[in-house]
């Protein structure tokens, strides 16, 4: 899938490379990046994997997503865009990724209007 349509609803800046990068899989564990791959960096409450960012490059990432500024020196190939949330970033993503699963709906699935589960 690009970049492009992976970033559909997401309120992003481009910082470098280009938007018609190709991407297999979305990733946030360093130690799996690999070609084709798009790192998303989290800042969480032990670590920030900003920290993991120029790994994942040499590794050979295609993309990655960023929270706030990092040194891109090392990192001239790699498409970079810049969120103001990762996490939310991520969540849409994902779920532009796999076709937005939760907006597919099929009829008489789910509860109807009164609340208790449809069949009994």
């Amino acid at each position: 899938m690009k970049l492009e349509q992976l970033m559909e609803g997401v309120p992003f800046t481009l910082v470098q490379g280009s938007l018609d990068t190709e991407i297999a899989d979305i990733i946030y564990d360093s130690r799996k990046a690999a070609p084709g791959l798009l790192f998303v960096c989290i800042v969480g409450t032990q670590r920030d994997s900003h920290t993991f960012a120029a790994d994942c490059a040499a590794k050979g990432v295609s993309a990655l997503v960023i929270q706030h500024d990092i040194d891109l020196s090392a990192m001239p190939g790699v498409t970079v865009v810049k969120v103001e949330s990762s996490r939310y970033a991520m969540a849409l993503m994902s779920a532009n990724l796999f076709g937005n699963p939760a907006r597919q709906t099929s009829p008489g699935t789910g509860c109807p209007a009164h609340g208790r589960p449809s069949g009994g």
